[in-house]
């Protein structure tokens, strides 16, 4: 189903989920996964109130934190394989452009039939735009599908290929390269800890210099993300916050999550 107010949302979650101000338990797992986390992604996906939309992700966010599924980036295990220390395997990424509940559903199934690595969930920009997937949608599917199969582990979130794109960056680059540091910091906040920034598209064979401006405008930030423009340390440390709560910032705002923090 599809919650339409908060009332609904208390009968549907009632002896399942305790909510206590930012935290929630689960009460009862049998019951999370064969009816309610399905009524919760179905409302985070289709309501048409944007408030149940981030009550619901919300709730999927932080059931799944407390069932042990998190966001997480796989820099460090690529470090690791860097160093020799890991071997023997690849790791796999998966772009779901549609019915990405399901799908990351069949990948996490096979994923623990098997016993295998981690595995990346991703969408690139295009996607994004043409399958209409923001980001902390994409990511709440994926942790409601964790839940539903109990897969229990961390989520490597990745936002491939944010590229720029050629024409529009021709006409104005400045504004070009804005779309595409606040996508980077949209997936940030949701819960993409792996971010792929794509200029191959104005690399131009005919010149010898001069290859690097966009990539350079846009890397810097990316590596001191986790702050918001001018905030400096103290945005650092929100975002570590937010991510050791296992989620993004519609943990802290959004109508239908206050209202949700106050009732159920």
């Amino acid at each position: 189903m599809i919650y339409q107010q908060v009332g609904e949302v208390q009968k549907g979650m009632a002896g399942i989920l305790k909510i206590a101000g930012e935290q929630v338990e689960i009460n009862d797992g049998t019951g999370l996964r064969e009816r309610a986390v399905d009524d919760l992604i179905h409302t985070a996906v289709f309501s048409d109130d944007e408030a149940m939309r981030t009550a619901a992700r919300w709730l999927i966010r932080r059931a799944g934190a407390a069932a042990g599924v998190l966001s997480a980036s796989i820099q460090p295990l690529y470090e690791a394989m860097g160093r020799g220390e890991a071997k023997g395997f690849t790791v796999p990424a998966i772009n779901i452009r549609a019915l990405t509940y399901h799908t990351a559903q069949a990948a996490l199934r096979a994923a623990m039939k098997l016993d295998v690595g981690p595995v990346i969930f991703e969408i690139a920009r295009s996607e994004i735009d043409y399958t209409r997937q923001r980001p902390k949608e994409y990511i709440a599917a994926v942790t409601a599908a964790a839940l539903k199969v109990g897969y229990r582990g961390p989520v490597f979130l990745q936002g491939d290929h944010f590229q720029i794109n050629a024409g529009k960056y021709a006409q104005n680059p400045e504004q070009e390269v804005k779309a595409v540091k606040d996508l980077i910091w949209e997936a940030i906040e949701a819960g993409f800890y792996n971010i792929d920034v794509d200029t191959s598209t104005l690399v131009d064979l005919t010149k010898k210099n001069d290859q690097g401006s966009a990539t350079a405008q846009l890397y810097p930030r990316g590596r001191a993300y986790g702050h918001d423009p001018g905030s400096g340390a103290a945005g650092n440390n929100r975002l570590r916050r937010r991510r050791d709560r296992g989620g993004g910032r519609e943990e802290q705002h959004g109508g239908g999550v206050g209202r949700l923090h106050g009732r159920l």
